[in-house]
């Protein structure tokens, strides 16, 4: 069909003349109603192509055109329609937008090849999107569904395809902060299901480095971890009060710093873990250090703390004592050798001499004589 739209500075000049011959045909004929400048518009438009008929035919001229300018004004009132696919292009014939309908709407402004904005639906009944080109026509933010993923907003690095940020609400619908490539580093943070907050530092190979928070059921922590993300120091919050637990690259916890009621304490296992070797904890009097076997079982040494001083003990397998060295409430050294709560032995010091006794009977010969002395006592000067 070709193009019957009058040029616009023509249509505005013959609309001002036929406005002008209207207003002097309402004068004399007195039969067209008022209806507004937008009215008396339209009928100009109407008019310029109708030639006016004053006198006797004056009536039924104006009637006709009342029902033309009516149905006009019906096709102005209705929206504009247009089939797509279309394209938009400016006066020098360069395409500025195009309306695509391939299976799901799609609108693209600016050229393709270079920096511009495109939105659509992503698939039927899909959700929208919207992507925003640099100016060498690759992908530099997607807002929406953008590439099958979470909505959100996702910032695609310089090569176009890669997402090196995004932020998008998860499958739990919490919000999720995402920077760098997933396949190499980068930083996650996030909502875990325990409605606490969590952060994932990924190492250059992708895999976990650094984990902060409540993260994939754990209590709140930071977890330090190794090839294969196994976890290799842990600082996390339990009843007692806060841990940190240290393992070998295998998992192993191997060495444990607690908290307890009467303090902080410290627990140390072989490679393999499971029962404490050493363990070095506070009591009220004091600190304490306990050594066990490899296996566990009950401690075979034992270094405390006591009121008089320190103090020093020996277990045999079955965790009876077997020696002790202490320091006395006189302040000086004491020491005893027993067995199965015998004591066999005892060394210490009285009345300013130094004295040994052997056991289990106290007697026998007299020093010098035949035989073994049951106590050896030194000499004052």
């Amino acid at each position: 069909m070709p193009d019957t739209t009058p040029d616009l500075i023509e249509m505005e000049r013959r609309v001002n003349e036929l406005s002008a011959e209207v207003r002097r045909l309402r004068a004399r004929e007195r039969l067209v109603p008022t209806r507004g400048v937008g009215l008396a518009l339209l009928l100009g438009i109407v008019l310029a192509t109708v030639p006016l008929t004053i006198g006797a035919q004056g009536e039924q001229a104006t009637e006709d055109l009342l029902k033309r300018l009516a149905a006009l004004e019906n096709r102005l009132a209705r929206p504009l329609t247009v089939q797509g696919p279309f394209t938009v292009v400016d006066a020098g014939g360069t395409p500025i937008m195009r309306v695509n309908t391939n299976g799901t709407p799609q609108v693209m402004v600016g050229d393709p090849a270079a920096g511009g904005v495109s939105m659509g639906v992503a698939g039927a009944g899909g959700a929208g999107y919207v992507v925003v080109r640099t100016a060498a026509g690759r992908n530099g933010v997607g807002v929406g569904t953008y590439d099958g993923s979470e909505m959100g907003v996702h910032v695609v690095g310089a090569d176009g395809r890669t997402v090196q940020a995004k932020l998008v609400l998860d499958q739990s619908s919490h919000g999720w902060l995402a920077v760098g490539d997933p396949t190499a580093g980068g930083v996650s943070v996030g909502v875990g299901k325990s409605g606490g907050g969590f952060m994932l530092v990924r190492r250059p190979d992708a895999q976990m480095g650094i984990g902060l928070g409540q993260f994939e059921g754990r209590p709140m922590s930071i977890g330090v971890f190794g090839d294969n993300e196994k976890e290799l120091v842990s600082l996390r919050t339990d009843k007692q009060g806060g841990t940190v637990r240290v393992m070998v690259p295998t998992g192993v916890a191997v060495a444990a710093l607690l908290a307890g009621e009467n303090g902080g304490g410290v627990a140390l296992t072989g490679p393999r873990g499971g029962k404490s070797a050493v363990n070095l904890e506070v009591e009220p009097s004091g600190g304490k250090v306990r050594v066990y076997a490899a296996d566990g079982g009950t401690a075979h040494a034992e270094l405390t703390a006591e009121t008089s001083g320190g103090a020093m003990t020996l277990y045999t397998n079955a965790g009876a004592p077997s020696a002790l060295l202490q320091t006395g409430n006189g302040g000086a050294g004491r020491l005893e050798i027993s067995r199965a709560g015998t004591i066999f032995v005892e060394a210490g010091v009285a009345n300013g001499r130094g004295i040994v006794r052997a056991g289990p009977v106290v007697g026998g010969p007299p020093l010098g004589a035949l035989g073994f002395a049951d106590t050896i006592m030194g000499k004052v000067k």
